[in-house]
């Protein structure tokens, strides 16, 4: 998805999800402090402050559609991350809320790399990577009073810590200056990342 359509996207569901406020959403958050789903729970000791741990595990995921360099090297990216966030809730009427949050993951990354003295035969390349960001979530945290939840979140996050390490380099034949250039902009690509959280479970 292209950025502005992206942009015009989250913008209506931000002006849609506002409205969907429920008018006893602290009582509610207040009654029901624990919250459970898949690779996710919350806690909030307070109807105006919540804390939340998720993770996340994705398997040869290609590289995006628009990504052109990328995705003609048959980029491929596995790995899990586990995050930690604490969020605020600016009304008492409202499930919106936004804070900090911090998440670390680790994975794989392969790609095609070019051999020297050929325009076309390629040689497989593959590395660890780790990396830890810092984000600003921005969501929505709806609990029902029978229990049913659904929380969303959507923000920036920076990039503090990263490494990589090669674990397949492509052989004596590979051109080690172009591999290495274009693991460098793989990573360049990931200093800030848009990202995207949500949770349907049950409170209590």
């Amino acid at each position: 998805m292209r950025p502005a359509v992206r942009l015009v996207s989250l913008s209506l569901m931000s002006s849609i999800f506002f409205r969907c406020a429920t008018d006893n959403a602290a009582a509610v958050r207040q009654d029901r402090p624990f919250s459970i789903g898949i690779l996710g729970a919350g806690y909030r000791p307070h109807a105006d402050i919540g804390m939340g741990l998720h993770g996340s595990v994705s398997q040869d995921s290609p590289a995006p559609a628009d990504s052109s360099k990328f995705d003609e090297r048959k980029m491929k990216e596995r790995g899990q991350s586990i995050g930690f966030s604490f969020v605020t809730f600016p009304w008492k009427t409202s499930a919106f809320c936004f804070g900090l949050g911090v998440n670390t993951g680790k994975g794989k990354v392969s790609f095609d790399a070019d051999v020297v003295g050929s325009s076309t035969e390629k040689t497989r390349v593959e590395f660890n990577r780790s990396m830890t960001y810092v984000g600003v979530p921005v969501g929505w945290y709806w609990i029902w009073e029978n229990g049913f939840t659904f929380f969303l979140n959507f923000g920036p996050n920076y990039r503090v810590a990263h490494k990589t390490s090669l674990t397949k380099d492509g052989g004596l034949t590979v051109d080690a200056a172009q591999r290495d250039d274009f693991i460098s902009s793989i990573e360049d690509a990931k200093r800030v990342a848009w990202g995207y959280y949500g949770l349907m479970g049950y409170s209590f």
